[in-house]
């Protein structure tokens, strides 16, 4: 991943990339909305590193695991914060169950931690899932 010269909006861009690519040869309808005005704000290689992973493994995992028929994502830009949010109406988990130390839930949360970002988790079973990622940029 080249990060020279990378910035909020390019971000933004590989962020809608990445999901149009995962999920265009599945039997499951995508949405994305992402707003217009992504300002060209430079952002450090560890928030960059971060978010994208964050991100790839909330698509896997919803890929994966959720059975979801629907997935929604929305990205957006308020300052001083940018926006992710992915919605599924697949199967839902418990959020309470203890999961082991070494699953994705777990490295989320690490990443999310080293950027200063927050992570929200709705689930419900045979519901859905949502994802929040709220990460701070300025």
């Amino acid at each position: 991943m080249n990060q020279d010269n990378e910035n909020l909006n390019k971000l933004v861009q590989k962020l809608q990339t990445i999901a149009e690519d995962q999920f265009s040869n599945l039997d499951i309808q995508f949405a994305i909305h992402v707003d217009e005005d992504i300002p060209e704000i430079e952002l450090p290689p560890i928030k960059i590193r971060n978010i994208l992973m964050v991100y790839r493994e909330i698509i896997n995992n919803t890929i994966k695991h959720s059975q979801a028929h629907q997935v929604s994502i929305h990205i957006q830009f308020k300052t001083p914060t940018l926006f992710i949010a992915v919605q599924d109406n697949g199967i839902g988990f418990d959020l309470k169950a203890n999961y082991s130390i070494g699953n994705g839930l777990k490295i989320i949360q690490d990443r999310m931690d080293e950027i200063n970002a927050t992570i929200n988790i709705n689930s419900q079973l045979r519901k859905g899932t949502q994802t929040e990622l709220f990460v701070p940029i300025i």
